[in-house]
């Protein structure tokens, strides 16, 4: 009910001013949420077009792009904004992500690698870097790069590594290594009073003892 008043007051605005490029940014964010992608393309690309605000509209464009499956429309547009205008980690964050959808993981890599020097301190790159290890089928690697996690100061980077862990050593069919990480994680969210994200992790515990036999 909020989303459609909303959808219908920039609606209005836009009626009025057709090139205001927030009512257009806002309402394209609202038509992503929602998941309807084609309208929220629409949206963005008059802001891509105005040149007034680029920077959101070439990520929220990309990322709607590549849900349609138009990935090389949504790295046209990343690339586009490098170029333009200025490097940034969160840019190439992007760009790595839309090589793994194309399984281009060696391209992938190399963004990740750029996204990591433009901004150490950005975990989620961390995982990323470990997801295209994983995917590679580079377990020493993928272990590696989700270790790294565990050293981070962010309470939400070492509990997203236990969990990266926990799945790698699932796919390898380690069921003990996979319930240590997750009883850890658990725990973790648990001191921190993340009751949703300790349901989350008891149900995939629970899972986890069930393909291990143990389930009792």
């Amino acid at each position: 009910e909020t989303a459609g008043r909303a959808i219908a007051a920039y609606t209005t605005l836009l009626r009025l001013y057709p090139e205001e490029w927030r009512g257009n940014l806002n309402l394209g964010i609202l038509y992503h949420d929602l998941e309807d992608f084609v309208k929220a393309v629409d949206r963005f690309e008059r802001n891509m077009q105005s040149e007034t605000e680029t920077y959101y509209a070439s990520l929220y464009l990309a990322q709607s792009y590549a849900a349609l499956g138009r990935y090389d429309q949504g790295r046209q547009v990343l690339e586009d904004y490098l170029r333009r205008y200025s490097d940034n980690a969160i840019t190439r964050w992007y760009l790595a992500q839309n090589s793994v959808c194309l399984g281009k993981y060696d391209l992938a890599l190399i963004d990740a690698d750029k996204a990591a020097l433009l901004n150490p301190g950005m975990y989620q790159n961390q995982i990323l870097k470990g997801d295209i290890c994983h995917l590679q089928g580079e377990w020493a690697r993928a272990e590696q790069e989700y270790r790294k996690l565990l050293e981070k100061e962010e309470p939400a980077a070492r509990i997203y590594g236990k969990l990266s862990l926990a799945a790698l050593y699932l796919a390898r069919g380690r069921f003990g290594g996979a319930i240590a990480e997750l009883e850890q994680a658990n725990a973790l969210a648990g001191e921190l009073g993340e009751t949703s994200t300790e349901f989350s992790f008891l149900r995939y515990l629970a899972s986890v003892y069930l393909k291990s036999g143990k389930s009792d």
